[in-house]
């Protein structure tokens, strides 16, 4: 529920942008939540996308996360 409600702020928020530009915007928020396990999904989520696509940096970042299931998960989203 919470996730549903950062996505939609952000949404509300970056409407002036591309969609591509609003959807890597909500991976940003999501991959920068305190909750670890909103930063999973996140690395889920971006797992999805293609690996020339700019936000395959954030999902690099959550390698380095402080949480491990974090870093697996985005080690594993990786490949």
């Amino acid at each position: 529920m919470r996730l549903t409600i950062i996505f939609a702020a952000a949404i509300l928020v970056y409407a002036a942008d591309s969609p591509a530009k609003k959807a890597r915007a909500v991976l940003s928020a999501g991959a920068a939540e305190q909750d670890p396990n909103m930063r999973r999904e996140a690395a889920v989520a971006l797992s999805l996308i293609s690996s020339r696509d700019p936000s395959i940096a954030t999902l690099k970042s959550l390698v380095n996360d402080k949480d491990h299931a974090v870093r697996e998960t985005a080690i594993l989203s990786i490949g």
